[in-house]
């Protein structure tokens, strides 16, 4: 059975070199996050930048932050950062 997470922060200073920020300073469902909870081997993760999805090359994600490296591009003050987290697991119910 899939669960979804979606976490949203903006982003406080205009970068063009890789940044991190603490999950701290992200919010799921409107309530400020403590971790990035569900990753692990049966879970998948997005990174949405101004709502567009980005490549799994250009970000690293830890219970406790996500680092994006633009790559020389410019990212804004105010840019909308979305980390979307899937986790799977399986149900077995018997006969």
């Amino acid at each position: 059975m899939p669960s979804n997470a979606l976490y949203l922060a903006f982003l406080e200073q205009t970068a063009s070199v890789p940044v991190t920020i603490g999950a701290g300073q992200f919010t799921v469902n409107g309530v400020p996050a403590a971790s990035f909870e569900g990753l692990g081997p049966s879970a998948y993760s997005m990174l949405y930048l101004n709502g567009v999805p980005q490549e799994q090359n250009i970000y690293t994600l830890t219970p406790t932050s996500v680092t994006i490296d633009p790559d020389g591009a410019t990212l804004f003050a105010g840019t909308p950062i979305m980390v979307q987290i899937v986790s799977l697991s399986v149900e077995i119910t018997g006969s």
